[in-house]
């Protein structure tokens, strides 16, 4: 059997990935244990451009947890791209369900950091990113942490829009896989020509905070149990959701502002989903997350004037800095003149044996000012 080497582009480091751990293996491709923290995802059809879009972003979305790749994957064989490096996600898939045991808190934490991450993947605008298959097979939960930690995986899936073909120079649009049903919203399966974009993406959200919040997706309880997951969305569609109405599945209840926000999820329009964003804010209201706290400064140290007093004051202290420089560079130039047109001083007193009876006595300083000012002023 031949062996399967990758190269890591940056470092040039080779992995024999022929009897390397197995961690996976998805309709993408399979990602295989290389050691060091890392994996590497050997995609069926890789495409360059994205995977260098997306390699560019990391510094901007990994802090916000969304596994990014940190490396090339090329074919030993070929030189060709073929996947990526990325770091290990620890925990589980949201689709292997969380524990029983969670509390609402925790529940809401999950949540938060679910909405958090698709919030920072929305904020990128060059390239424009959408996640395009969003879902609970690409949301990892570690319930070790505390708080859970929480990890989108997958992102090779993502649309990139407005990148730089590395051999053309021409700017290009990578369009990803979007195969998962039940994840996909109403406008895509009446016109599956639609162009991907942020509403698509929100949609998923809400279905994938409905699992984390209340244990299952929204349709699991309208009838569509089982059977294709896309026909459950349409029957959602027709029998609408009603959360009023909720079984005793609904372990906890978040209040009808999140049932509101649900509801517009999946019965309103597109450009009316709510957004991370919101969700966020919502999120961190129920947990009691105060915005940042400004403290007053003291009143002792702020001096309010009225405008008109403020620049009159300004004016003063400017005008009384021009006048001293003034005053100061006149009295300077009156004494270099003074001292220019006086005669030379006096010579200094000679001693006794040099002076004799008929030498006059010699003028003091001050004696020789006078003079000077007074022939001065003649």
């Amino acid at each position: 059997m031949p062996r399967r080497r990758v190269i890591a582009s940056k470092s040039g480091k080779t992995h024999d990935i022929t009897d390397a751990p197995h961690c996976g293996s998805g309709g993408a491709g399979s990602v295989y244990d290389v050691g060091g923290g890392l994996v590497v995802k050997v995609l069926k059809h890789a495409d360059a451009n994205q995977l260098r879009a997306l390699l560019h972003l990391h510094d901007q979305l990994e802090p916000h947890g969304v596994v990014m790749p940190v490396d090339l994957a090329v074919d030993a064989a070929t030189r060709e791209v073929v996947g990526y490096f990325m770091p290990f996600a620890s925990g589980e898939t949201l689709d292997e369900g969380l524990p029983d045991d969670l509390t609402k808190e925790q529940r809401l934490l999950v949540a938060l950091a679910v909405a958090k991450a698709l919030r920072a993947v929305h904020a990128v605008e060059s390239p424009k990113l959408v996640y395009w298959d969003f879902k609970d097979a690409n949301t990892k939960v570690d319930c070790t942490f505390n708080p859970p930690k929480v990890r989108l995986i997958d992102v090779d899936s993502a649309c990139v829009f407005g990148i730089r073909d590395k051999t053309s120079g021409a700017l290009v649009d990578v369009i990803g896989r979007f195969t998962t049903g039940g994840y996909k919203p109403f406008e895509y399966l009446k016109e599956p020509a639609t162009p991907p974009g942020h509403p698509a993406d929100l949609f998923a959200l809400g279905v994938v905070l409905h699992q984390v919040l209340y244990g299952h997706t929204p349709y699991d309880r309208v009838g569509a149990a089982t059977g294709d997951l896309e026909e459950a969305v349409r029957e959602l569609r027709f029998q609408k959701y009603i959360p009023n109405g909720r079984p005793p599945t609904y372990a906890f209840d978040y209040g009808t502002d999140v049932d509101e926000l649900f509801r517009k999820a999946f019965l309103g329009k597109p450009t009316e989903r709510p957004t991370a964003a919101q969700w966020v804010t919502k999120f961190e209201n129920l947990l009691g997350v105060d915005p940042p706290v400004v403290h007053p400064v003291e009143a002792k140290r702020v001096i309010r004037r009225p405008p008109n007093l403020t620049r009159l004051w300004r004016f003063t202290r400017r005008a009384a800095a021009v006048l001293a420089v003034v005053s100061i560079g006149a009295v300077a130039w009156h004494n270099r003149h003074l001292f220019a047109s006086l005669p030379p001083p006096p010579a200094p007193p000679r001693t006794a044996s040099e002076t004799t009876p008929a030498d006059p006595q010699p003028q003091t300083f001050s004696e020789w000012l006078f003079d000077a000012k007074r022939k001065n002023n003649r």
